[in-house]
């Protein structure tokens, strides 16, 4: 599984091409926390309570966007799951539980909180909640999925997810994304490969891979007549 940064950029740059308002709202935020950590950093916090009350109303408005495209996407995911062959190579995605944190508890005041972290952030020079914090957690039984999937089952659960997020952009906002996977040999082997197999049967939008075991290819050439392959070959 990727990590927490890289997970929310893949939901951030979904959300960059598909709504306006999250590229502004998203530049307004990380233009407003700068400030606040600028203030943190230069030795006195009197004058940050008007940069905690703006940095809570941009993150609440932020995370709300970024909540709404996860549900649609966690929506999307398991409609990709219960189409997919029911075998013991995909009993294990039923299992996972995919959960949105926003970069701070939910239950709580974003400004109460920050307000409250005050100290600890003047002595850490750096802001340490909010929505630059977010991001989207993978479980099995309260559990990392990573620490009990292994690496071709990680791989295939990552596709799955960014197949997901294709479709919202598809179906939502009428955008037909491309997914780039390279290698697509490594880490799968036969059983997860087949799943995979089968997914491609349920997507619509396009999909680029790089292979050098041309075994792989050919399996997903006899299946899919639109299949195209070409080679890219070595500069000299």
């Amino acid at each position: 599984m990727p990590p927490p940064d890289f997970r929310r950029k893949l939901l951030d740059k979904s959300l960059f091409i598909a709504d306006k308002q999250f590229s502004e709202t998203w530049f307004a935020y990380y233009r407003c926390l700068k400030q606040r950590n600028a203030l943190l950093k230069s030795g006195s916090i009197a004058n940050i309570d008007p940069w905690d009350k703006k940095l809570s109303s941009l993150g609440n408005e932020l995370s709300t966007l970024r909540d709404s495209f996860f549900k649609a996407t966690l929506f999307e995911l398991k409609d990709l799951i219960k189409s997919l062959d029911k075998s013991n190579s995909t009993k294990y995605l039923e299992q996972i539980n995919v959960d949105f944190f926003p970069g701070w508890e939910k239950e709580e005041d974003l400004y109460i909180l920050l307000k409250n972290k005050r100290e600890i952030d003047f002595r850490r020079k750096s802001t340490t909640v909010g929505p630059h914090k977010a991001d989207i957690r993978f479980l099995i039984e309260s559990i990392e999925a990573k620490q009990i999937l292994s690496r071709g089952e990680q791989k295939l659960f990552s596709i799955l997810w960014c197949c997901a997020q294709h479709e919202v952009l598809r179906k939502l906002y009428n955008i037909n994304a491309v997914l780039i996977i390279d290698d697509i040999k490594s880490e799968l082997d036969d059983s997860t490969f087949n799943v995979f197999l089968n997914l491609l049967g349920f997507l619509n939008n396009q999909i680029i891979f790089s292979c050098i075991d041309d075994h792989f290819s050919s399996k997903i050439e006899s299946d899919f007549r639109e299949f195209k392959k070409f080679h890219v070959e070595q500069l000299k």
